[in-house]
């Protein structure tokens, strides 16, 4: 299994809705060709992890490389895996512009499958360095980074 961790910017800054429809298609297909992971997304930058059969995984990268909406694609870790360190694939997301108090407030959140809290929480990832550190603390560790870098 192949573990694949980038680094993008996008384009223009996507809202809430916008990247919860996202969720809705994204999902699916990923879970269709077997594909987990994590994607992080805050004021325009993205963390994301794919885990899957390499082909698979290698053929969304190549498709999000391609995609015009970003740039700056850089893959900070590549490896093959035994285990998955996202076994579901989800997605989370920071200062995202809320709704209009009034307006409508589309789906709730709570309800929404495959939204993640990660940035509500820690991972609990060890050191490189720590003498029990696992080949998974790298990939945690990065999410870690990108939450508490991000406001």
């Amino acid at each position: 299994m192949l573990s694949l961790t980038y680094l993008s910017t996008v384009s223009r800054l996507l809202t809430r809705e916008e990247l919860l429809d996202d969720l809705g298609r994204w999902r699916p297909n990923n879970l269709s060709l077997d594909v987990t992971g994590l994607l992080l997304y805050s004021g325009g930058n993205v963390l994301q992890t794919l885990e899957g059969p390499p082909d698979a995984v290698e053929g969304l990268f190549t498709t999000i490389s391609a995609d015009a909406r970003h740039h700056d694609v850089t893959v900070v870790l590549r490896r093959e895996v035994d285990d998955r360190v996202f076994p579901d694939w989800g997605m989370d997301f920071r200062d995202v512009v809320r709704p209009t108090p009034g307006a409508d407030a589309g789906p709730d959140e709570a309800a929404v499958e495959g939204l993640s809290d990660y940035f509500a929480r820690r991972s609990g990832a060890r050191s490189p360095g720590a003498a029990d550190a696992t080949p998974e603390d790298a990939v945690l560790l990065l999410m870690d980074i990108f939450r508490a870098s991000t406001r």
